[in-house]
């Protein structure tokens, strides 16, 4: 009986850790909405980012933004941003707050994206934290690069 405790509590971690999916792993489904009630970004369940409906890139997960050929555009790692080259963007935190050496964007818990402090009347729909840091790295992929010109 001493013999079974050790391999049911191998069997009890590993269930365990097989059941638990984490949280920058998850891909979910939100809207940015801009003046007017436009839609700028959509993006599903299955992480595909379509800008007036056409598929400009996909999230791999909460952390990893992809164009339509698969490349990675920007990464998160260890709380900061990093683009296809690995340049360090700026630091980013779990709420979507991104800081660098030219500006501060950031949600409100309204979901209203707020940059350098300012309003932009741009929205989040749902409106949750979860959704803040993919958020803001489509939001910054935009204002910097402009992805929907592919």
């Amino acid at each position: 009986m001493k013999k079974l405790y050790p391999i049911l509590i191998i069997i009890l971690l590993i269930t365990c850790s097989c059941n638990k999916t984490p949280e920058n792993k998850k891909v979910y489904k939100f809207e940015i909405i801009g003046k007017s009630d436009t839609i700028l970004f959509k993006v599903n369940k299955s992480g595909e980012i379509f800008s007036k409906e056409l598929l400009i890139g996909k999230f791999e997960n909460n952390n990893t933004l992809k164009d339509n050929s698969n490349f990675i555009l920007f990464n998160v790692e260890d709380g900061f941003l990093y683009d296809y080259n690995h340049n360090q963007i700026g630091e980013i935190d779990k709420n979507g707050k991104l800081e660098n050496k030219n500006y501060t964007l950031e949600w409100n818990k309204k979901g209203e994206f707020i940059k350098d402090g300012k309003k932009s009347g741009i929205f989040l729909k749902p409106a949750h934290k979860i959704l803040f840091k993919p958020a803001t790295m489509l939001l910054y992929s935009y204002l910097e690069y402009d992805v929907t010109k592919n």
